[in-house]
């Protein structure tokens, strides 16, 4: 069975101004966590930037609603 390695964003590259996002959905496990479960650091820029931009981000996860909550809780 073929595996996956995450590759970390370190330089996140500039999101264009001209399309319309309005929600951004990221599978945790094995996707947006790294090898320790923790989101990583180059993920809160990229945040910050989906933020100003009016952007949602909702991770999606079969993880409990308070382990989530943790997770994002650890950066502020």
């Amino acid at each position: 069975m073929p595996t996956s390695t995450a590759v970390p964003v370190t330089d996140p590259p500039a999101l264009p101004r001209d399309l319309d996002i309005r929600l951004v959905v990221s599978d945790m496990d094995g996707s947006l966590l790294d090898e320790q479960g923790r989101v990583p650091d180059a993920f809160w820029p990229v945040l910050e930037q989906l933020e100003r931009r009016g952007i949602t981000f909702c991770p999606a996860s079969g993880r409990q609603y308070a382990n989530l909550r943790e997770l994002f809780r650890q950066h502020g």
